[in-house]
């Protein structure tokens, strides 16, 4: 279904991090460098040990390091490329590699090795998706081909995603002939939370052609083959809600009435539900990408041991940095303990990630110790100053510490969201903010790259206590604490273009931290990426509470799919430039987590 954005490999994918700078031609100033050309120029350095010794070492671990994550890069494009670049494996003659799976498919004509596609879906249903349904099923894959009748990639692709108004199923015979009667078939409101989802991508339905004698089950199971469920999972009802029991027998014998023939020449089509049972089966077309995902996670074991193998070498040949840290530590410096407060109460930076994950012994003496849990996400300290003079210049404060959040979990959700929102197939009027003509999403500022014009992708500030920003960065936005200082413009998560707004918000939160007598009073802010989309004004505040549900549902739409094929709006915004309202966590990613002093 297009709402497909389960976990993309049955768990958590690991970041690879980084060990080469962007710039590491150019500015490392470490003397003694093997990749330094421009010494001493803006004082940044090339590899993860320069930059951890500030400058003192360097290996060629590092150099090693960098080959691995360069191999790397290809399968993990990969498993960010989109439905299309992996189904494209399917098309014949294609090959299996990682450079032509991650190729886009040029058109859509291209025929698909159904004998390959039959097996990947008996892995994931081996008793659903016998010989015979497989036949079935590449039959109304097919059914608009007036040819050979054999299945494109388009019609793949069709399939996968199952969107749009209305699917016209009507040319797949079934039973005997004349097939003369329009039957649409449409998802119950109560059929479970499958088919309020294809409600929601399917609003008007499945249309199929039947005789008087076709079978009940014969039509449950031509529907249950293009949603890709199990044969009798698809339960048919009556347009007011009765079940069709007989399903070895026809729809007059089930006391359904069938239009007569001048019904039918004016167009004229029987009515009915249907429902899932049981209600929480997962369709073949979500297990199915999800297994595409792990073969595609699997390919890349061999880079990413080598990769953990050599930043084991690099943290043991530290020694310098080491021994910098344990006198830091006995000194207690101001700035040590800062990082050492934000690495046990707001996020844990790499190392410390690596470390606390590797041995479950440290891990839960770690978090009996009261310090945060390292399970989703880790901090990397920004020290690039064109950054942090971008960032302390918009808030008109002195930034202390400026970090990029590091979450594969919630970068795949956000990114899944921003396809569907491509997809919606409405349009989207462009506005403009004042934060995205100075962040544009290019570096230095540059996590998750540019923003997207097209979908009023944005970069927004939100202001809030410690333990807000801690919990946000590790698991985003929850709607169940939305509202602590108010919900005026509907149910969700208010952001501002104006800094200022959420410097407010984060004094209101617990701002003024104390860390020690060099940093007595440290606030917090988030910068974050949201997709609004199409964007609601308001020039007032709601009259009632019906009117404040209603603004939130018209961003939501049927079945409560953000950016539903019926959703009005994406996004609601205040009079002014007070606030913006997003109404789901999945259109917002916690990019960098700001401290400044007060």
């Amino acid at each position: 279904m297009a709402a497909y954005g389960g976990a993309p490999l049955g768990g958590q994918a690991p970041s690879l991090g980084r060990s080469i700078s962007a710039d590491m031609a150019e500015k490392c100033k470490l003397q003694e460098c093997t990749r330094r050309s421009c010494n001493g120029q803006g004082g940044h350095c090339c590899c993860l040990e320069c930059e951890q010794s500030g400058g003192e070492t360097h290996s060629s671990i590092c150099d090693s390091l960098e080959v691995c994550v360069q191999k790397a890069a290809v399968w993990r494009k990969a498993l960010q490329g989109t439905t299309a670049e992996k189904l494209s494996k399917f098309v014949e003659g294609h090959g299996d590699s990682q450079a032509n799976s991650s190729r886009a498919v040029a058109g859509g004509d291209e025929l698909v090795d159904t004998d390959r596609l039959g097996t990947y879906l008996a892995k994931v249903y081996s008793e659903s998706w016998t010989k015979d349904r497989l036949g079935e099923l590449f039959r109304i894959m097919a059914v608009d081909r007036q040819d050979d009748g054999r299945v494109r990639f388009s019609d793949l692709c069709s399939w996968v995603s199952c969107t749009g108004p209305e699917k016209d199923l009507s040319a797949f015979s079934m039973g005997s002939t004349p097939q003369n009667i329009g039957v649409r078939i449409t998802a119950s409101p109560s059929g479970g939370s499958f088919a309020q989802r294809v409600r929601a991508d399917v609003p008007k339905g499945f249309l199929f052609n039947v005789s008087r004698e076709t079978r009940v089950g014969e039509l449950a199971e031509a529907l249950s083959l293009w949603l890709g469920m199990p044969t009798n999972s698809i339960v048919l009802t009556s347009h007011d809600g009765v079940e069709l029991t007989k399903i070895d027998e026809s729809l007059q014998a089930n006391d359904i009435t069938l239009p007569g023939p001048a019904a039918r020449r004016k167009g004229e089509k029987l009515e009915l539900n249907f429902g899932i049972n049981p209600s929480d089966l997962t369709p073949t077309h979500e297990a199915f990408m999800n297994l595409l995902d792990d073969e595609i996670w699997k390919a890349g074991k061999s880079e990413r041991d080598l990769i953990a193998k050599h930043r084991g070498e690099l943290i043991r040949s530290m020694k310098t940095t080491k021994e910098k840290e344990e006198e830091l530590r006995t000194a207690k410096d101001p700035d040590f303990e800062l990082d050492e407060y934000v690495c046990q109460k707001i996020g844990v930076n790499k190392e410390k990630f690596d470390e606390l994950n590797a041995n479950p012994r440290l891990l839960e003496e770690w978090l009996e110790a009261g310090n945060v849990h390292p399970d989703m996400n880790y901090l990397v300290e920004v020290t690039d100053r064109q950054a942090i003079k971008i960032i302390s210049d918009c808030l008109g404060k002195k930034v202390i510490r400026l970090y990029r959040n590091e979450n594969q979990i919630l970068q795949h959700r956000y990114t899944t969201a921003k396809e569907r929102l491509r997809n919606c197939g409405r349009s989207i009027g462009r506005e403009n903010t004042n934060t995205q003509g100075k962040i544009t999403g290019v570096p230095p500022l540059d996590h998750l790259g540019p923003f997207d014009p097209s979908l009023n992708e944005y970069p927004m500030w939100h202001g809030t206590g410690r333990e807000g920003v801690s919990g946000i960065c590790r698991s985003n936005f929850d709607i169940q604490r939305a509202g602590t200082h108010g919900l005026a413009y509907g149910t969700g998560f208010y952001f501002a273009d104006d800094p200022g707004t959420s410097v407010s918000y984060s004094s209101m939160s617990g701002g003024g931290n104390y860390v020690n007598r060099k940093y007595p009073k440290c606030a917090f802010m988030l910068l974050n990426r949201v997709m609004c989309g199409n964007i609601k004004h308001f020039d007032r505040l709601p009259h009632s509470r019906q009117e404040f549900d209603m603004w939130t549902a018209d961003c939501i739409g049927s079945g409560g799919v953000w950016a539903g094929a019926d959703a009005k709006y994406e996004c609601i915004r205040s009079p002014g430039t007070f606030c913006w309202v997003a109404v789901h966590s999945h259109q917002i990613y916690p990019a960098y987590l700001i401290i400044y002093e007060i």
